[in-house]
């Protein structure tokens, strides 16, 4: 089981349009890193930085890199001497997680990029580590291979590796972990279908089935309200999902060819991932409608007419 499903295939532009089969209303921009063929929106922070991966033209001295999008600016992040280098998720600290590549994928190593520099992230024992998540305090979670050949998810904090299998799965990966240490990702259950779950702080989990979905993926995404996104699979194609207070929105981009994958989340409920048109990958960013920044005015006006004496209703930030 690969730790992300989706394929790896990076200026954005507004596509003005939100989305018909969410009860949340959503604008959407495209991210597509320039001069590639295929790009991934992997995870968004709280200051709207954005992570991922792109393919490459050939030839060039990497086939596919991962990207850093901040401020409208792509910055390439790949591993010193490292075909492939995937990023996976960043934290509010501007810490980036992710795994390199050889050529033709045989070896995976996890990386965590601090400061500049890279720090290998790899359980002992592992035939393949991915780093999938990261959150504030810095604690990892990601997948390894052992040398059976089995997936398992990990932790690591305070220098030690943990080992996060789902009771009888076939395999594990864990894919986000919050500050409070709520851990999600997907598991391939003993009938080979696979499931999302969260770990709970007590060590238990929960399982997490999309409605009227075959698969459910949670290839990492939750944020420190505990909102979760995700992707299912269903007869009509691949769709993107949110779950906020144990309601399912669906999300698919507007045009997208039946295949939409929520990928990474922000406490402001910015949502990023990949979707298909016409055969091609992009990453997108859906973001709330009324966006964080109209949030912020509207509380203000709001704040203003209570200061006159006025009573108003207070709307959810969502």
């Amino acid at each position: 089981m690969h730790p992300v499903r989706t394929a790896i295939l990076g200026l954005a532009f507004a596509l003005g349009l939100t989305s018909s089969a969410s009860a949340i209303p959503f604008s959407f921009t495209t991210i597509d890193v320039p001069g590639s063929v295929g790009t991934t929106a992997q995870d968004i922070n709280n200051a709207g930085d954005i992570v991922g991966q792109f393919s490459a033209l050939q030839p060039a001295p990497f086939r596919q890199a991962g990207y850093l999008l901040s401020g409208g600016t792509f910055t390439n992040i790949i591993v010193p001497g490292a075909p492939r280098t995937s990023a996976t998720n960043i934290n509010n600290l501007g810490q980036i997680v992710g795994f390199s590549q050889n050529t033709d994928r045989t070896i995976s190593i996890g990386y965590l990029l601090s400061g500049g520099s890279f720090t290998t992230i790899n359980p002992a024992g592992a035939t393949a580590s991915f780093a999938l998540g990261i959150n504030d305090n810095s604690r990892i979670v990601g997948q390894y291979t052992d040398s059976s050949g089995t997936d398992h998810g990990f932790l690591l904090s305070g220098g030690t590796f943990t080992t996060i299998d789902v009771p009888g799965a076939q395999a594990t990966s864990a894919n986000d972990i919050n500050n409070a240490g709520l851990i999600v990702g997907f598991f391939q259950d003993a009938a080979g279908d696979f499931r999302g779950y969260q770990r709970n702080l007590d060590g238990s989990f929960t399982f997490i089935d999309a409605p009227g979905a075959t698969s459910t993926f949670i290839e990492g995404g939750i944020n420190n309200r505990g909102d979760i996104v995700g992707d299912f699979d269903d007869a009509t194609g691949t769709h993107g999902f949110l779950l906020s207070d144990g309601v399912f929105t669906i999300i698919d981009v507007p045009g997208a060819d039946n295949f939409t994958a929520a990928i990474g989340i922000n406490d402001f409920d910015q949502i990023v991932g990949v979707f298909s048109q016409h055969g091609r990958r992009f990453g997108f960013l859906a973001s709330p409608i009324p966006e964080p920044s109209t949030l912020l005015l509207l509380a203000a006006a709001l704040m203003g007419l209570m200061s006159l004496g006025h009573l108003g209703n207070k709307s959810r930030n969502c």
